[in-house]
């Protein structure tokens, strides 16, 4: 009992952190060092929808985040380590949401890193997420 209400909780404060960073966006900056493990921790929530807000806010997080890299470095660690597809999937959804924000401004290494990341995935036995890979590769490779 005292397990599940422990990951409702974490499910609202991430489906919250989420709403607000749609309604206030940059307003929330001087709270990027608390939101970010937050959010990081969302994607391994059991919860899919929970999984994909945090994906989502961690994609309007990255917009106004001074130091990227760091958020690509967890993003890339969570893939590496889950064998779970839909996990798989939720991780790649959330690197797809930053990609599309800020690719460019990844340093050449992390670009490289998430490239060897994301052919890797190609490999992988579920068809959503080598799709869904492709779809990151895509919009990493058209940042250059």
């Amino acid at each position: 009992m005292r397990n599940h209400q422990k990951h409702h909780e974490s499910s609202v404060v991430v489906l919250s952190i989420a709403k607000k960073f749609r309604l206030v966006g940059v307003q929330l900056k001087p709270f990027l060092p608390q939101l970010q493990p937050t959010l990081l921790k969302g994607l391994n929530d059991p919860a899919r929808q929970v999984r994909v807000k945090a994906g989502n806010a961690l994609g309007l997080l990255s917009q106004i985040h001074v130091r990227i890299d760091p958020i690509f470095v967890e993003l890339l660690n969570g893939l590496k380590m889950n064998d779970d597809p839909s996990f798989k999937e939720t991780y790649l959804l959330a690197l797809k949401n930053c990609l599309a924000a800020v690719a460019s401004k990844l340093s050449e290494d992390m670009k490289k890193q998430t490239e060897q990341s994301l052919i890797n995935c190609q490999s992988n036995e579920s068809d959503v997420v080598r799709q869904t890979a492709l779809s990151c590769k895509e919009i990493l490779l058209s940042s250059n």
